[in-house]
């Protein structure tokens, strides 16, 4: 594999854009854990999100009908207290596009994580700037909430969000898809922890 960017966000090949193949965006590499900030972080490095967090779409590289996947899994610990909220959300050009309602992790504290995963597919629909995202999250034994672009599925333990939104960046010019997430508290006894996370371009 050549051309392997120094910043991770970069296409680790940018010869294989005509090569009908899917081209892997360089991941970030180190655990990212959301715990002691009561405030709204990318899943990419933990930062404050902003203009340019998360996994950064150089300009051009979906043409008009190319995508990405983004698939990101890790685990979960509630072990603060029963009304504690997490809000996890999907982030393209420095706005929240899907937001699911604040997640009440009802119950008893329980020091035994969950496992989580977020899969999101953004795609070009025959122009630079018009796309569509759809994708799941599944987080474990939380029970699940609706809210802008979400359908829930369940209701209970192992529910799984269904997520959609049109949108109409620009994506000529570099752009970024991130995934974040907030606590209602800040304490070391609740963690959401990224593990794994890739993301490639498709078509």
């Amino acid at each position: 594999m050549t051309g392997y960017p120094v910043t991770p966000g970069e296409l680790v090949d940018t010869t294989w854009l005509n090569a009908g193949v899917r081209r892997l965006i360089a991941p970030r590499t180190a655990v990212v854990d959301i715990n002691t900030l009561a405030t709204e972080r990318s899943m990419y490095d933990g930062s404050a999100v902003g203009a340019a967090t998360g996994w950064k779409i150089p300009a051009n590289v979906l043409g008009t009908d190319r995508g990405v996947r983004l698939r990101l899994a890790g685990d979960l610990l509630h072990n603060n207290g029963a009304g504690d909220t997490l809000t996890v959300r999907i982030r393209w050009g420095n706005a929240t596009v899907i937001a699911p309602a604040a997640t009440s992790l009802t119950g008893a504290a329980n020091a035994a994580r969950a496992s989580w995963e977020v899969v999101m597919n953004l795609h070009n629909l025959g122009a630079t700037n018009a796309q569509h995202i759809w994708g799941t999250i599944n987080l474990g034994n939380v029970t699940l909430s609706s809210g802008t672009g979400v359908t829930s599925y369940g209701g209970a333990a192992g529910s799984i969000w269904e997520l959609a939104s049109n949108q109409v960046l620009d994506t000529t010019a570099d752009q970024y898809l991130d995934v974040s997430a907030t606590w209602s508290v800040s304490s070391v006894n609740n963690s959401f922890r990224c593990k794994i996370a890739t993301c490639e371009v498709l078509g």
